[in-house]
């Protein structure tokens, strides 16, 4: 939990004190050229988004293994270009940047505090910095509100949307929705799996 330990304060450290927006796309370097970028579909549809930026607010809840709970929240700037992705963590004025950028080969964080970690997938890196992971790899296809793998258990409501997913010991609960072009997106989902449960606002998408 050494990773935890560090990370959560670093998220926490004045949020309840200092209003803070969201990190633009803008304010994030691009991601590197993907000319041989694929589509991270493990479910190929054609109306999946290969190019897009959400950013926002999320929060997290951790149980650690001796009981107690462990909670943060931080503004986040997510970057998804075909397999390729980078994510933002960034706590009040700038303290706590985090990064964590994935591709098929491996996935890089970077933090002043924990400094330079690598590994092969981000489960992988989060379960050994961090003792606990998160679905990484599912999120892309989550954040449209689509299944990421054929072996998902989807319940939706009339008009087709997505109210929940079930894959690989997650669940994301869908719990409102907004309009971008000609896209229904998430706008507010949860997620749960062991011991961790995630709430994701997105307040801005940018889509290629």
């Amino acid at each position: 939990m050494r990773f935890l330990t560090l990370l959560l304060p670093v998220m926490l450290a004045g949020c309840a004190s200092y209003p803070v927006r969201p990190l633009l796309p803008s304010s994030i370097p691009p991601l590197p050229d993907a000319a041989t970028a694929t589509p991270i579909d493990l479910v190929v549809k054609p109306d999946h988004l290969l190019i897009w930026t959400a950013s926002g607010k999320m929060s997290i809840r951790v149980l650690q293994p001796d009981g107690r709970e462990s909670a943060a929240t931080a503004y986040y700037v997510w970057q998804q270009h075909g397999n390729l992705y980078r994510i933002t963590l960034s706590g009040p004025l700038g303290q706590g940047r985090t990064v964590l950028e994935g591709s098929p080969e491996k996935v890089t964080l970077d933090n002043s505090r924990i400094g330079h970690v690598e590994a092969a997938s981000p489960e992988e890196l989060m379960q050994q910095s961090l003792g606990w992971t998160a679905p990484v790899s599912l999120l892309p296809k989550w954040f449209q509100g689509k299944a990421a793998t054929s072996g998902a258990e989807t319940v939706s409501d009339d008009t087709g949307l997505l109210k929940s997913i079930e894959e690989q010991d997650w669940q994301a609960d869908f719990k409102s929705w907004r309009t971008i072009d000609t896209h229904s997106l998430p706008e507010r989902f949860v997620i749960t799996g062991p011991n961790t449960r995630l709430i994701v606002l997105v307040s801005e998408w940018n889509i290629h």
